[in-house]
């Protein structure tokens, strides 16, 4: 959860919030005191501002909200809904909390080096380059950072954060030999003690190096020379890949008992059941077995018996639940009616399931 922030007027200017705020190189944003909730990128005011006396408030963007205080709900709002910044109740989260949550879980990635994950598009600048032509880069490319390189070592590295922390906040450079800051070269302006990742290193040991140094992406190399930039957003899309892919399973055994309208639905809800499970508990394989109990009961109604058996690390919970479907087109009271609602029950028998589970 989001600790180290503060909020500032919108009416304030670019200019003026700049000069006065102390810790720019570690600052991803900044909330505004706003009704909806909004803030504004450092990296829009780094790029995409022209004039420092215009107001933060033509910038701002409204912070994302979800009511959930589960960590698994966050993470995933945080992730599909593509901000840096989101609000759950009174709490605020960012990409560092999405990081801390991927670090958490037990997915078999977090081990494996990195340059056995990873095959990103590898990009660099030189330091003879212009800082005009960086900043375009970084524009261009929807990337934070460009690693400045010579034969392909990794001499350097400029983030988008730099245009903030260096001379480009004052109205006028020093040097009035200088006709613009933006035709200087880049060595004037590139950290030249970049932080870079070995490729050999596991994606935790990558994840546990953003979350102590507040990055949003990274150098990777190999044995200095340059392999390819790993961001956060690199991160949650693997993690979501691995996660809808692997992380559970689901048999069905006689559904075709059932018409194809009810089948959709079974599924729909199986599917929803078991990712939330295999979220929050161990288990994340769910099996269902539908078998029909005779055959027409009173000529208007079939039974039906339905095993659901859930398991996960050699643990298993299971119930068992006899539903009854209509055959004929008779008025019945709304209480009969709810009893053989084929799928209603099949979902009460997913929430008696839910409720042992974390019982």
């Amino acid at each position: 959860m989001l600790k180290n922030y503060y909020k500032i007027d919108e009416n304030s200017n670019m200019y003026s919030f700049l000069r006065r705020l102390k810790d720019k190189k570690n600052s991803h944003y900044i909330i505004l005191n706003t009704e909806p909730e909004t803030f504004i990128s450092m990296k829009q005011i780094a790029l995409k501002t022209s004039n420092l006396t215009d107001k933060l408030k033509n910038i701002k963007i409204t912070i994302p909200k979800i009511k959930s205080d589960n960590s698994i709900d966050i993470f995933q709002f945080l992730v599909e809904s593509g901000s840096i910044l989101i609000k759950s109740n009174d709490k605020y989260y960012d990409f560092i909390d999405g990081l801390k949550f991927v670090k958490k879980t037990k997915n078999i990635l977090l081990n494996k080096k990195i340059h056995d994950i990873f095959k990103n598009k590898k990009y660099s600048l030189s330091e003879k380059n212009k800082i005009s032509q960086a900043k375009q880069f970084l524009i261009n490319e929807k990337t934070n950072l460009i690693p400045i390189t010579e034969n392909d070592d990794v001499i350097g590295e400029i983030r988008t954060i730099d245009f903030l922390i260096s001379d480009f906040t004052e109205t006028e450079h020093q040097d009035k030999k200088i006709k613009s800051l933006f035709d200087l070269e880049i060595i004037n302006l590139m950290n030249k003690n970049p932080i870079i990742v070995d490729c050999s290193l596991t994606l935790k040991d990558l994840i546990n190096i953003l979350i102590k140094k507040q990055l949003d992406s990274v150098i990777i190399t190999n044995n200095n020379k340059l392999e390819f930039i790993v961001s956060y957003q690199d991160i949650f899309k693997l993690f979501l890949i691995t996660t809808k892919t692997s992380n559970y399973r689901i048999e069905y055994i006689g559904i075709n008992n059932f018409f194809e309208d009810q089948i959709i639905l079974i599924k729909k809800y199986s599917e929803n059941f078991i990712k939330k499970i295999s979220n929050r508990s161990k288990y994340n394989h769910l099996k269902l077995q539908f078998k029909i109990i005779g055959n027409k009961i009173g000529g208007h109604k079939r039974k039906f018996e339905i095993n659901y058996i859930l398991s996960g690390d050699k643990d298993t919970l299971s119930i068992k639940k006899e539903i009854s479907a209509g055959t004929s087109d008779e008025i019945f009271n709304d209480r009969v009616k709810d009893n053989w609602n084929i799928v209603l029950m099949f979902q009460e028998g997913l929430k008696v399931l839910e409720k042992k589970v974390f019982k």
